[in-house]
């Protein structure tokens, strides 16, 4: 399977203590630490390998070892020097979401097919890695089956250039640059499942998301070919490509066009009751665009001749039995919400 370089490379020069996970008594020496995303793709499969992640353990080994002592860093930036295999162990079995492994101190040792090698920087830390076959967060984004992503989102690019991606084609279109290929997210990110909005906040939790939707037993290309199906509730979900929707059951007698609504909305009747809208939003017309301001504005200027008024997005609703606000930005969104939360 194809890899492509998402790194992220920021500088962290730590002024805490150091300590050792072995014996833990105190360095007197500072470390320079890199926030990686090469880490977090190793430290990941190393947990899959282990069962750390509560699913099934994966049967290949690892396909290389971290040469010990290894320094690495914490998100609240405190250092620790890992003194072997097991103590790293240790140290994954207790992450969670607001603690948890992020930097790196460059260089450090692997050992290959009995071979050591030194490892300087994040570019030649991604190298092994895509090497290993692992998996890589740019790509699991671009797949990704049990989520949908909101856009827009930001990317950091190495230039320092910050990128919005507004589509699945622009965030291919970014994974896939072979100029532009050290980036950072800009969080938070928007992911939503059955109507459920989920705030990702940092790495660590799209990492372990990323993780609850690996595919078993079945290898796809990467190609930019989005399919879309009915789901059991009769929403339509899109993938990548036709292989990844074959991977979790369909054929191609379920394919549909992606542009199907199957669920209709009672617009008119759940303004107000089901769901509000943030004022003002412009709505596309004849003549342009027209901002209105309240719900009587909007249905003065929409004709009701399709499901939802021809919003601009993007739009704030707030559904108000969940008691939730979500910025939606695109009408299949819009509907797939709806139906959710109303019908």
């Amino acid at each position: 399977m194809k890899k492509f370089k998402i790194l992220v490379l920021v500088v962290a020069v730590l002024s805490i203590g150091l300590y050792s996970c072995s014996d833990e008594n105190p360095v007197n020496e500072q470390a320079v630490v890199f926030k990686s995303i090469s880490l977090r793709s190793a430290l990941n499969q190393i947990k899959k390998v282990n069962n750390i992640t509560g699913r099934t353990t994966l049967n290949e080994p690892i396909c290389f070892d971290f040469v010990y002592p290894l320094i690495l860093s914490y998100n609240n930036g405190i250092q620790v020097v890992v003194a072997s295999y097991e103590g790293l162990l240790d140290l994954l079995e207790s992450e969670n979401a607001n603690l948890y492994l992020e930097g790196i101190n460059f260089p450090f040792q692997v050992s290959q097919n009995g071979e050591v090698s030194t490892i300087n920087n994040e570019d030649e830390f991604y190298e092994l890695i895509d090497s290993c076959d692992f998996n890589n967060v740019g790509e699991d984004m671009y797949l990704f089956d049990c989520y949908a992503i909101v856009y827009p989102f930001s990317v950091i690019l190495d230039n320092n250039q910050t990128v919005v991606i507004n589509s699945q084609e622009e965030l291919f279109n970014v994974v896939s640059s072979s100029t532009n290929y050290i980036f950072e997210f800009v969080y938070p990110i928007s992911l939503t499942e059955n109507g459920q909005v989920t705030e990702v906040t940092s790495d660590y939790e799209l990492f372990t998301l990323l993780a609850t939707c690996d595919i078993q037993g079945c290898i796809c290309n990467f190609e930019h070919n989005p399919v879309c199906v009915l789901d059991t509730n009769g929403f339509v979900v899109t993938y990548g490509n036709p292989c990844f929707a074959e991977c979790d059951g369909y054929t191609a007698a379920d394919f549909v066009d992606c542009d199907t609504v199957v669920s209709p909305v009672n617009f008119t009747a759940q303004l107000g009751t089901c769901f509000t809208i943030s004022y003002p939003v412009q709505l596309e017309s004849q003549n342009g665009f027209l901002t209105v301001n309240n719900n009587s504005e909007l249905l003065q200027n929409w004709s009701q001749n399709t499901p939802l008024p021809p919003f601009v997005y993007p739009i704030n609703v707030t559904f108000i039995t969940a008691a939730i606000e979500v910025t939606l930005y695109t009408d299949l969104e819009a509907l797939y919400l709806i139906t959710s939360y109303c019908n």
